[in-house]
């Protein structure tokens, strides 16, 4: 191994690490491939492997600013990541973030609020299922990965139909400290981004597109020379087993979170199901986000 190597695996996440927000649709694929992690990552991500994310509508448009306060009052990596996951959990279960002055009342109706209201009255026993997964969840638990380690690779995609230009919603926003949040994914709200104009043609004629977080991180490290990052991954938690059945999907998300965390085998409960109405099925073809 070069020492530029070294250097790089020797680098340790600080207050000035860039944080990568994802708020596009999620799901682990049994047929992705494992990789090797070309950075080093803190995953934060808000739901168990298995379990929906029901988002709440003011989170995304409140991190620019949630980041930005939170990098002036802590001092490490470790702090501020601690300090995102309370305001994050807060924001879910009250609609207080005390880091943004939000009002002190416990009356918002918030995200976990409105599915447990929802869970009562739901028929749809899938439906049922995940919004129950989703209220038993264990919220924003940090995967932590060292450059060269073994990943599990997830897929996500945003939709035509989706693409509301909503600043923060399906997106993968990346904040580097002190410069303008960059949108990394190229939609179709950004389309003029593309370098040529059948580039442009081919993004118009897509309905979805479609990444894995192998090619998330690839981009971070190619295209913006980051070899740290923290990532706050708001996308669902869904899976997708080669084989449908309840006992397979127990199983693949017990090897999902072994790779996660190979310590003890397990983060988190491994008995929840692959999802019902919120996961996003594709219907027509799925083209790679290009790396430009």
């Amino acid at each position: 191994m070069n020492n530029r190597m070294n250097n790089r695996m020797n680098n340790r996440m600080n207050i000035d690490t860039p944080i990568l927000v994802i708020t596009t649709h999620g799901v682990w694929r049994e047929e992705n491939p494992h990789f090797t992690m070309p950075v080093n990552m803190n995953l934060m991500r808000a739901s168990s492997t298995g379990a929906p994310n029901y988002l709440y509508d003011k989170i995304p448009g409140s991190l620019a600013k949630l980041v930005k306060e939170k990098r002036k009052t802590t001092r490490t990596s470790k702090s501020l990541i601690k300090s995102l996951q309370r305001e994050l959990i807060s924001i879910d279960k009250t609609g207080c973030c005390s880091a943004l002055s939000c009002a002190a009342s416990l009356n918002a109706e918030t995200a976990i609020a409105q599915v447990k209201n929802a869970n009562k009255e739901e028929t749809d026993e899938e439906e049922k299922k995940d919004q129950h997964n989703f209220i038993s969840s264990h919220a924003y638990n940090l995967v932590i990965k060292r450059m060269g380690e073994n990943m599990v690779n997830k897929s996500y995609e945003i939709h035509k139909h989706d693409d509301s230009g909503i600043k923060q919603d399906n997106r993968m926003m990346l904040y580097i400290n002190g410069k303008t949040p960059i949108d990394i994914l190229t939609t179709w709200q950004n389309d003029v981004l593309q370098s040529t104009p059948a580039d442009n043609v081919k993004m118009r004629n897509r309905d979805v597109i479609d990444t894995t977080l192998e090619n998330i991180l690839d981009i971070l490290f190619d295209k913006y020379h980051i070899d740290n990052i923290i990532i706050i991954d708001l996308s669902c938690n869904l899976t997708e087993p080669i084989i449908d059945t309840e006992r397979n999907k127990r199983q693949f998300i017990r090897n999902i979170n072994q790779t996660l965390n190979p310590n003890n085998g397990t983060i988190e409960s491994s008995s929840l199901s692959s999802g019902g109405k919120t996961r996003f099925k594709k219907e027509n073809e799925i083209t790679k986000l290009e790396n430009n």
